[in-house]
C-alpha cells in the first residue's frame, strides 16, 4: 500500500511540475506577446502623441510671434498714417541739420541702394549725410532728434566715423532710410 501512495504521490507530483512549467511557459508566452504586441502599439501611440504635442506648442508659437509681427506691422502703419503724406526724408534731414547748426558741416544727398538690395529696397526712401569736425555730443543731439521724430527713420550704414583731419570732432559718413508711404487705395 506504501508503494501505491508513493506512486500517487510521485504521479501527483509530476503534474503539479507539469502543470507550473505550462503556467511558466504561459506567463513567459503572454509576457513575450505582450511586450512585441500592445506594450509595442501603446509606446508607438505614445510617441506620436508627444510628437502631437510638440507641434502643437510649435504652431502656438508660431502663432504668437505671427500675432507680435502683425502687431509690430499695425503700429507702423500707424506711424506712417501719422506722417504727412508728402512726407520727404530729404527736407526733413536739412531741416534738422538746420536746427542743430550742422548744415555749414554737413552734405546731405539723395541715395539710392546699391547692388543685388536694389529691388527689396525699392519701397524706402535713402539719404546720406557726411559730417565733418562734429562733436559727440552733437551728433547724438542730431541722432536723438532723428529717432524721437517718430517719422521711423532708421540709419542703414554707418561708412565711417572717425576722428577729424584736424583733430577738431569727427567725421562720419551714414545713410538713414525710412520706408515710403503706401499709395492710397482708390476703394
Amino acid at each position: 500500500m506504501a508503494s501505491k501512495e508513493t506512486k500517487n504521490t510521485i504521479q501527483q507530483t509530476r503534474w503539479e511540475s507539469l502543470a507550473c512549467l505550462i503556467a511558466v511557459i504561459f506567463v513567459v508566452f503572454m509576457a513575450l506577446f505582450i511586450y512585441t504586441g500592445p506594450w509595442k502599439k501603446y509606446r508607438q501611440a505614445e510617441d506620436q502623441l508627444d510628437e502631437l504635442r510638440q507641434r502643437v506648442t510649435q504652431l502656438s508659437e508660431a502663432k504668437k510671434s505671427e500675432s507680435a509681427r502683425l502687431r509690430g506691422q499695425e503700429q507702423v502703419m500707424a506711424l506712417l498714417r501719422e506722417r504727412k503724406p508728402d512726407f520727404d526724408l530729404w527736407s526733413f534731414m536739412n531741416a534738422l541739420l538746420t536746427e542743430t547748426n550742422l548744415k555749414n558741416r554737413a552734405n546731405l544727398e539723395n541715395a539710392k541702394p546699391r547692388g543685388e538690395r536694389r529691388e527689396a529696397l525699392a519701397d524706402v526712401a535713402m539719404v546720406q549725410l557726411r559730417l565733418t569736425g562734429v562733436s559727440l555730443a552733437e551728433l547724438t543731439d542730431l541722432l536723438h532728434k532723428i529717432y524721437s521724430s517718430n517719422k521711423l527713420i532708421v540709419l542703414y550704414r554707418m561708412d565711417h566715423l572717425r576722428s577729424a583731419g584736424d583733430n577738431k570732432g569727427l567725421d562720419c559718413d551714414l545713410t538713414f532710410m525710412t520706408p515710403k508711404a503706401p499709395a492710397a487705395s482708390n476703394a
